[in-house]
């Protein structure tokens, strides 16, 4: 595996209440999540907004320091890294962002824009990076001459071909995409995903797909991940959960994709009400408030992930229950 994670947690403290009165609370943004990533694969990582995708994916670029937990990235903790070590981890994973209208520095030229972290990690002369700009835009099939312009001048699936290429300048091995498409025209959604999916193929690069759309997610994942509230709910291969989806929150997330065809059966909403709140969250089950198949011992136990067949983990005390009456 590449990329392994052991049950990380991230808490953020916040104050409530007034003036003496104010007690610190936590935010329970990631709640033990773990799953892995073998190496040329694509996770994808999905759930609603808020509940702790875009965390994991700070987490793992060290943006953020986990509360507990730990990383793996080539079976060494990122945990234990020296500066040094640090530094040459983020040369091998870089991130392509959701939004190529803020991720690029408008003050800056495309070329510099490239250049930038070549020049930060020293790792080519000057002659040498001009070639590498010129490689990079050839890559991500962008007109020799674009170094040259500023990213307003540019439509916005050409700034996230910009993004990619900066992701690909230090020859990274692994890279988080977070929402890569979702501020693009439909029209241009595909063709980024098709120029992500060519890169993957001709570079070896593992990928951890953030997002909330579950048709993309289905289009370019190996394998899935289901977050709710900080938990992983369910998780694995790509095929399988969108196929025969276990846990009732991954049914309704699949309820709820867009179907062109007049033909296909209507799902029902299974699930009605609000997110509980990261700040207090209800106790066992997570989704109990919502779940329309909530059972007595979901208001007292959290439900853990358990393997119902291999490579595939639903938590849900429904199947726990049953797996028990089987053994």
């Amino acid at each position: 595996m590449i990329l392994e994670l052991r049950d990380l947690v991230k808490h953020f403290p916040v104050r409530q209440g007034l003036g003496l009165s104010r007690q610190k609370s936590w935010i329970k943004a990631v709640d033990g999540v773990s799953f892995s990533i073998a190496k040329g694969a694509t996770f994808g990582l999905v759930g609603e907004s808020g509940c702790g995708k875009t965390t994991v994916a700070k987490l793992v670029l060290l943006l953020e320091k986990p509360t507990s937990g730990d990383i793996l990235f080539e079976d060494k903790s990122l945990m234990t890294l020296s500066r040094r070590e640090v530094k040459d981890y983020r040369r091998q994973a870089q991130a392509v962002f959701q939004d190529p209208y803020s991720s690029l520095d408008p003050r800056m030229k495309v070329g510099g824009i490239l250049s930038e972290p070549i020049k930060a990690h020293h790792l080519l002369s000057r002659k040498e990076t001009k070639q590498r700009i010129a490689e990079l835009l050839d890559i991500v099939k962008l007109p020799q001459g674009s170094h040259q312009f500023y990213p307003h001048e540019f439509s916005g699936g050409q700034r996230q071909r910009i993004a990619v290429a900066r992701a690909l300048a230090l020859n990274a091995k692994f890279m988080v995409l977070d929402e890569p498409v979702s501020a693009l025209d439909v029209s241009i959604r595909s063709q980024i995903l098709n120029l992500l999916a060519d890169i993957q193929d001709r570079f070896g690069l593992t990928y951890l797909v953030i997002a909330h759309d579950l048709a993309l997610v289905e289009h370019v994942s190996t394998e899935v991940g289901v977050m709710y509230l900080g938990d992983i709910v369910e998780k694995g291969p790509a095929t399988q959960v969108f196929q025969k989806a276990m846990h009732p929150y991954t049914q309704a997330l699949l309820a709820a994709i867009p179907r062109p065809d007049p033909e296909y059966p209507k799902a029902k909403a299974i699930i009605s009400g609000e997110v509980p709140s990261p700040l207090d969250p209800p106790p066992g089950c997570k989704f109990r408030p919502r779940c329309p198949e909530a059972m007595d011992i979901c208001r007292e136990v959290r439900p853990e992930l358990t393997e119902m067949e291999e490579g595939y983990e639903v938590a849900c005390h429904k199947f726990t229950d049953r797996l028990e009456r089987l053994l």
